[in-house]
C-alpha cells in the first residue's frame, strides 16, 4: 500500500520538490505537525550530500522511494 504525504515517518526515503522545481531525494529524520507555519512536514539529509540537512512540507512529496521497516 502506497503512503499518503502525512504517513511519511523518519527512516523513509522520499523524493520531494523544492519550491525551485527542483526535486530532491532525501531520507527522513525528523517529522512534525508544524515544521513551520502551522503545517505538517518533515527534516533530512538529501541521500548523496550527508551534510546537507533539509527541510520540507509533506505536500512537497512527490514519491516514497523505501518505507521504513520494509
Amino acid at each position: 500500500m502506497l503512503k499518503t504525504a502525512n504517513e511519511v515517518q523518519a527512516g523513509d526515503v522520499i523524493i520531494y520538490r523544492t519550491f525551485s522545481g527542483e526535486n530532491r531525494e532525501v531520507t527522513v529524520t525528523v517529522v512534525s505537525n508544524d515544521i513551520k507555519n502551522g503545517r505538517a512536514g518533515f527534516e533530512g539529509i538529501v541521500i548523496g550530500w550527508p551534510t546537507d540537512y533539509v527541510w520540507g512540507y509533506c505536500s512537497q512529496i512527490v514519491k516514497f522511494i523505501s518505507h521504513k521497516g520494509e
